[in-house]
């Protein structure tokens, strides 16, 4: 599962920030990566570790709740597994409304 937010800033510059579960970590089931920056292949990044998918999920949707509140729209989304197709759907049309 892979998704990718953009903003622009006042001074024309990008910023990106990005949620994926390509690494698992080693001791949780449950946990996706977050990077933020002015470079989708750098910038910051914070590792959030669950210990049930329902916590998981709740602060996925926090984040892109987040995120769109803040002006930030969908670039790109991924996802194997149908419930995060569609809760990437969702957040892409928050983006359109």
């Amino acid at each position: 599962m892979m998704i990718t937010f953009f903003t622009i800033e006042n001074d024309g510059s990008m910023r990106y920030y990005s949620v994926h579960n390509r690494q698992p970590h080693f001791f949780s089931k449950y946990s996706f990566t977050a990077i933020w920056g002015m470079d989708q292949g750098s910038g910051r990044e914070r590792v959030y570790t669950f210990q049930t998918r329902r916590e998981m999920d709740n602060k996925l949707r926090e984040i892109f709740n987040d995120r769109i509140k803040r002006g930030y729209k969908v670039l790109y989304s991924y996802a194997k597994v149908k419930k995060y197709r569609e809760m990437f759907k969702e957040v892409s049309q928050m983006n359109a409304g």
